[in-house]
């Protein structure tokens, strides 16, 4: 399918789950080529070629697939709300965007195996983004099943 010169490309509305968008050629789109829309789960974006859109994909939804697409000449890419979680923005190929990925989720989404080439920023992280990490020191053994010290 070829989506080309909208406002808005495909978008999902709420409880749009489990759909699968791809091999699709999205562009110019002039607000976001994909919008996976709140409560629209478990989507796959798949194997889509989009360039020249505002935003090619923008995500405000838990536990979508954004896989093995080609994005390109887009001021954001790949665009994660704060509120989402669960995401997967796996091994897309992201080229010559003003912004490729922008972060501006809780930590729990999953970012792996993209390609950026020649992005003014290839993922910008919002302030509100925030990664929590808990420190345990190497010498101290914790009691199984909790986050408590063991009595020395």
């Amino acid at each position: 399918n070829e989506v080309i010169g909208n406002d808005r490309g495909v978008r999902l509305n709420r409880l749009s789950s489990n759909n699968v968008i791809r091999e699709n050629q999205i562009d110019e789109s002039l607000q976001y080529g994909v919008y996976i829309y709140d409560e629209a789960s478990g989507n796959q974006i798949l194997a889509n070629q989009m360039a020249d859109n505002e935003t090619a994909v923008y995500l405000r939804s838990d536990f979508n697939l954004v896989s093995q697409n080609r994005i390109s000449n887009s001021p954001h890419g790949i665009y994660l709300t704060g509120s989402t979680s669960g995401n997967q923005i796996v091994e897309n190929d992201l080229a010559s965007n003003a912004v490729a990925i922008y972060l501006k989720t809780d930590s729990d989404d999953f970012v792996l195996g993209n390609l950026f080439n020649d992005n003014q920023q290839n993922i910008q992280i919002a302030d509100t983004w925030r990664l929590p990490v808990k420190i345990r020191p190497a010498n101290i053994s914790m009691n199984p099943g909790t986050t408590e010290p063991e009595p020395n």
